[in-house]
Order: C-alpha cells, then structure tokens, then sequence
C-alpha cells in the first residue's frame, strides 16, 4: 500500500490529475522536465541503481524489433529508449523520437549515434495526445515512464494504437506496484522519502522528484493498465514485472484484421 501522506505535491497531483485540469497538468509536467532535463539521466541512473538502460534494451528486444523497422518513441526524454531501437532497426530503419518537453530534447540533440549499422533517431516537440502522423505508420512504438505522465492516459493510448500498422506492436515501460510486500515497504521508503533527497541534493530539485514518486498515487496499477491497452482496441496485452514489480512492462499488439486506416 502506497504510503499516506499530506505531502504538499501529493495535493498538488491529485488535483492536476482531475478530468478538468488536463491543461494544468500538463504544464505542471512540462516545466517539471524542462527544469530537470540536465540532470536526467544522471538522476535515472541512481534512482534505477543503473538499471533503467537494461530495462529498455530488455524491452524492445521483446518487441522483436527487425531491420528496416519504423519505430516511433513517445515521450523520448533524452533518447535513452530511441537509441536501443535504432540499434536493432538498422541502418535501413527509421526512428523518431518526440517529446514536449524542449528541455529535454535539448539535451536528447546533443547525444551523438554514431554507432554503426543504426538507424538515423530524428527528434521533435510533439504532445502524445495529438501524436503528428497518419494511421498506420509505425511498426513499433515504446513508451518509457511517460504514459504516467499525461493528463489523459486513455487518449494517449488510443493514439498509439491508431499510428501502428495493423500487427504492429507496442512496448510501455513505466512505474508498479511491488508484488511482495516486504519489499514494497522498503521500495516506498526509498522511493518516496529517500529519492526526493537525492534530487534535491544532485538535481537541485526537490519538488520535481517528490513529484515523481506521488505521480504513482494516481497511476493504474498493472492489472488495470493492462485492462486500459485493451479498451484502447490491443490485443495479446501482457505485462512483465520488473525489479519486484516496482517497474513494469506492458506489451501489446493493434490486430492484424484492422485496415490501414482504422483509426
């Protein structure tokens, strides 16, 4: 069980995640992630004890990203999620990543792929409520720690599904609830009190990640985010946990008897 608290950002997520304050919540959340793009990755390293870049690279191996692929990542941050798809796309793939944080893409710009045999990542301010492309464009889309994040889960989710071909696949990383709950006291403890610290003392912001962890107070637990996938017209939805189930990871697939241009 989530820790109870009156924490001041509590109130403040409970309140932007109202059906009528989408537009405050995600102003909230942009100057969130443009006032931590800096120390991002540093900040996801520690958090994850480095694990994050294992729980991407485990993620689009699942999808079984092939070479020539069309790859779209949403809410990209700085890249971290692009850059494990272009290396299995191909230098005859495509991958795009977007965000609209411009903070973030700053630096998501500034990271060079020149490995060799990858494909080209190009990047873009976009709103993953009104992703800016045709139906059945994209063989693949991932998502890292941002569904959490938008002030309308379900449209985000019915975006995705309407820009992947029909048996195209869709991979959604983000925050769980542990399973065990030994562990899940001592995840909370970590992640609600210990993590605010760190960010404060590295990121030189407090706010941003106590943010982070009462963002989950809000946020389906896995049963019922999987649930959502399949309202949004998924098939073959499943989630892997991770790290106990303190992260986990949602697949799933648009049917392969939609035409091209279901939406």
């Amino acid at each position: 069980m989530l820790p109870q608290t009156e924490h001041p950002v509590r109130k403040i997520v409970k309140k932007i995640n109202q059906p009528s304050q989408k537009k405050e919540k995600e102003e909230y959340v942009r100057d969130v992630f443009d006032a931590i793009a800096k120390p991002y990755d540093l900040m996801n390293g520690l958090m994850s004890f480095g694990m994050h870049k294992y729980w991407r690279w485990y993620a689009v191996r699942q999808l079984g990203i092939f070479p020539g692929a069309q790859v779209l990542d949403c809410c990209t941050g700085t890249a971290f999620f692009a850059k494990s798809s272009a290396r299995l796309a191909g230098a005859k793939g495509r991958v795009v990543g977007f965000d609209f944080s411009a903070g973030m893409l700053k630096y998501a710009r500034q990271k060079k792929n020149n490995k060799p045999n990858t494909s080209p990542i190009f990047l873009q301010q976009a709103n993953a409520l009104y992703i800016p492309y045709k139906p059945a464009v994209f063989d693949f889309v991932t998502v890292g720690w941002g569904i959490r994040n938008l002030s309308d889960i379900d449209q985000g989710l019915r975006e995705v599904h309407r820009v992947l071909k029909p048996g195209g696949k869709f991979a959604c990383l983000d925050l769980g609830r542990p399973v065990n709950p030994i562990y899940a006291r001592l995840f909370y403890f970590f992640f609600f009190y210990v993590v605010p610290q760190i960010g404060k003392l590295v990121a030189n912001h407090y706010e941003a990640y106590s943010y982070l962890p009462h963002s989950l107070a809000t946020f389906p637990k896995q049963a019922e985010l999987q649930s959502r996938l399949q309202q949004a017209g998924f098939e073959k939805v499943h989630y892997i946990n991770l790290a106990g189930g303190a992260t986990a990871l949602h697949l799933g697939e648009k049917p392969e008897s939609l035409c091209k241009n279901t939406a």
